[in-house]
């Protein structure tokens, strides 16, 4: 388990984390140096607050209302308990039949998707005044069985979600860059490389906790 401590100065990345990062998982070590920031700063983590959890479950209510056929699933650090931005992060798990179908309620519920690929359709938007960032993501991918099982792998181990938890503190005041390349070694090295005996494939960043 990591200490936090706030008097302490804020040290850069070293050569040796980015080597780390990049032997343990190439893919997203690229990745992160093409699409997260060197210049924004990771803010201090809000505590866990119970009323962002009923926030969500009221969410997921009003999803379900409009597409009762799917399950969408709380995921991150309000489902966890544990201190994060606050956001409600869901994911909708879906075959690639109902795909389109779903894409069209969620649109005229939510409006136009922020992000599309090959396998998701991602929505950022808000509710109840928090932050939402819901995936609309296919059930075979490797995103969401990378997603699924880390989840819970966290929800079933609080020595493992305080880690994590405390790396998200001792990340205050670090560039968002720093903070990914830092993510990337406890969730592949800690969670997947020691306690999985066969990693589901590695698709672009992770985005488990935010």
């Amino acid at each position: 388990i990591f200490i936090f401590d706030n008097t302490l100065p804020i040290p850069r990345a070293s050569l040796t984390t980015h080597l780390k990062a990049f032997i343990t998982s190439p893919k997203n070590y690229l990745f992160t140096l093409l699409n997260s920031s060197s210049t924004t700063v990771c803010p201090m983590p809000r505590a866990w607050d119970k009323d962002d959890k009923q926030v969500q479950a009221s969410f997921i209510k009003y999803l379900s209302k409009s597409l009762p056929t799917v399950t969408p699933q709380g995921i991150g650090s309000v489902t966890l308990g544990i201190a994060g931005q606050g956001d409600l992060d869901i994911l909708i798990p879906i075959s690639g039949a109902v795909r389109a179908r779903c894409e069209t309620a969620l649109t005229k519920l939510l409006g136009a998707p922020t992000h599309q690929n090959s396998y998701m359709t991602q929505w950022k938007t808000k509710y109840q005044g928090r932050p939402v960032d819901l995936d609309l993501i296919l059930e075979d991918s490797p995103r969401y069985l990378e997603q699924n099982y880390l989840f819970s792998l966290l929800s079933s181990d609080p020595v493992l979600r305080r880690e994590y938890e405390v790396v998200k503190y001792n990340s205050v005041g670090k560039n968002q860059r720093d903070y990914e390349l830092t993510r990337i070694l406890f969730v592949d090295k800690h969670l997947i490389s020691q306690r999985l005996q066969s990693a589901p494939p590695r698709l672009g960043q992770l985005q488990l906790i935010s």
